[in-house]
């Protein structure tokens, strides 16, 4: 059996310590990946749940990851694949904070993209706010001409966008099917409310619904005494029947 050379051992070791930083470099990326995406899943749940806290520490986090691809020299990379909504992150977190002016500002030059549909909401909250402050006809208004533009505007990107079917695949060719509506079903129902007189009328004016169900022992008046579900009122302190006190029933029974 012939022994290796120096040459020969120099070059496999250069080749393991090649494939072990390969390796190495491999699971460091894709645990950054992984990291990712749970912060990007974590910051839409604080969108849909309205929480403004868990959005703003979630954006912190995808902004490390930002810098990072930057020092990393994969900025362009990341630009395409990972932070295509980025710019839309902002938009959204100003309208969870109720600032409908930088809302309109950060989506102003985006109106063609079907995720700028926040734009006409906020449109929406301020003729809402004006409609309360007692300008009701001048918001109501605003919202069955201008916003009403803007809602159509966003359904139709929205039928249009690549997330629906493709025109090829309509029926009668370009017509919009039922599925294209179902998709974009928010975005119809923002269209329906802005076109119809009395159903913005009653959208600018409502107010927030109230919890039909309260948790807790209920309030009762003061001095009032609670009643049993048998319906018998229950005096405090009083045990079981015929007893003075709790468990002074006489002598106890004996097994």
């Amino acid at each position: 059996m012939a022994r290796r050379t120096l040459g020969s051992w120099i070059s496999f070791l250069i080749k393991i310590s090649v494939l072990a930083f390969v390796a190495t470099v491999l699971c460091i990326l894709l645990f950054t990946l992984a990291n990712f995406s749970e912060h990007a899943d974590r910051l839409l749940l604080g969108f849909k749940m309205q929480d403004d806290q868990l959005t703003k520490n979630e954006l912190i986090s995808l902004h490390h990851f930002y810098e990072l691809s930057r020092k990393w020299k994969v900025q362009r990379l990341a630009d395409k694949y990972l932070f295509a909504d980025a710019p839309f992150y902002e938009a959204n977190d100003f309208y969870l904070t109720g600032d409908w002016r930088k809302t309109q500002d950060s989506l102003e030059k985006k109106l063609d993209d079907p995720r700028s549909y926040l734009y006409g909401a906020a449109k929406f909250r301020e003729a809402q706010g004006r409609y309360r402050s007692g300008e009701k006809e001048k918001a109501l208004q605003f919202v069955l001409r201008e916003v009403a533009s803007d809602f159509e505007r966003d359904l139709r990107s929205c039928l249009d966008s690549s997330e629906v079917s493709s025109e090829t695949d309509r029926p009668l060719g370009g017509i919009y099917s039922s599925d294209d509506y179902l998709k974009c079903y928010d975005r119809v129902w923002n269209y329906d409310i802005a076109t119809n007189k009395k159903d913005a009328d009653e959208a600018l004016g409502g107010k927030q619904p109230q919890p039909k169900f309260i948790l807790g022992p209920p309030k009762l008046p003061k001095g009032k005494i609670p009643v049993e579900m048998d319906g018998k009122e229950k005096k405090p302190g009083a045990g079981e029947e015929g007893e003075e006190k709790p468990g002074g029933g006489g002598e106890p029974k004996k097994p």
